[in-house]
């Protein structure tokens, strides 16, 4: 199974061949309405993330001698936001129900990019729109920041319609802490809500991503804190993987000043998100959807 080879390329081979293989386990066919559960290793030669991976899989690879899943979680808390981000590349997301912040995403950090005129659906509820993304375009560096910022101040992104706006930080040029939290408080001072996302538990492409996540973590100016529970978004159950070789455990967003909503691919994973969290410590207000609703 190919599930199982994962195991054996752990011990074998690089990270980029155990990161394919994982993104083809997430490819493949899984059972509609499959129950999430939260699984970890009890046995040296696997990890959580490979329990996780293989126990929820449609047909499940889960040894009781080296992983141990909990039970399904009871009825999770209600959610107090239910966001969703709406690509602006195809035909762009209705939202989940209940849904009561609708983001417009581009994926780019440039101003002109990301607030020109939104072609899909209406947005649902408060109306938030991001800078940033997982690409080049997405990159921050400190002009494509220095953009931002003066955009937001010069009241841009209130004239386009929008009441937040969303940081989403993946990659980025190293030493930009400071200039985030002055992106940040402009935001605030225009009236703006904040929310700041990123990879997993650190941007996996920023050389600081350590040092951010504390900044960020204290940040008086964030309102929401959306560290990313996916890697490609199409997985059927939540990847809490923390960020490879950055450094950065799920600890460290403990005491977070900003609650958190994390993203998640899609509201059916809410519950098991919901109970992961308790078993962290971590506090949730609700989540955004990645998954798009046409």
């Amino acid at each position: 199974k190919l599930q199982f080879l994962y195991l054996i390329v752990s011990e074998r081979c690089s990270r980029m061949a155990r990161f394919a293989l994982l993104l083809l386990a997430a490819c493949l066919p899984s059972a509609a309405g499959a129950t999430c559960r939260l699984c970890k290793g009890i046995s040296a030669v696997v990890t959580d993330d490979w329990c996780e991976q293989n126990c929820n899989a449609e047909v499940p690879q889960c040894p009781s001698t080296l992983c141990k899943c909990q039970a399904p979680p009871p009825t999770p808390p209600v959610p107090k936001v239910i966001g969703y981000y709406s690509p602006v590349w195809d035909k762009g997301s209705k939202g989940p129900a209940g849904a009561n912040v609708g983001v417009c995403f581009s994926g780019w950090v440039d101003p002109d990019q990301a607030l020109a005129p939104y072609p899909g659906p209406p947005l649902q509820g408060d109306k938030y729109v991001s800078f940033g993304g997982g690409n080049h375009n997405g990159r921050f560096t400190d002009a494509r920041l220095k953009n931002v910022t003066a955009a937001i101040a010069a009241g841009a992104v209130n004239r386009a319609g929008y009441v937040g706006v969303v940081f989403d930080v993946e990659e980025c040029d190293a030493g930009l802490a400071g200039a985030f939290s002055t992106a940040f408080a402009a935001s605030k001072k225009a009236g703006l809500q904040v929310v700041m996302t990123t990879s997993h538990s650190s941007p996996y492409g920023c050389a600081d991503g350590k040092a951010l996540v504390q900044a960020f973590t204290k940040d008086p100016n964030i309102d929401l804190l959306s560290p990313q529970l996916y890697t490609s978004g199409a997985e059927v159950c939540p990847n809490f993987s923390e960020t490879e070789d950055a450094g950065v455990a799920w600890s460290m967003w403990k005491n977070a000043k900003a609650p958190l909503a994390p993203s998640i691919g899609n509201d059916a994973q809410w519950p098991v998100v919901s109970q992961w969290a308790q078993s962290q410590g971590l506090a949730l207000e609700g989540f955004f959807q990645w998954a798009e609703v046409h």
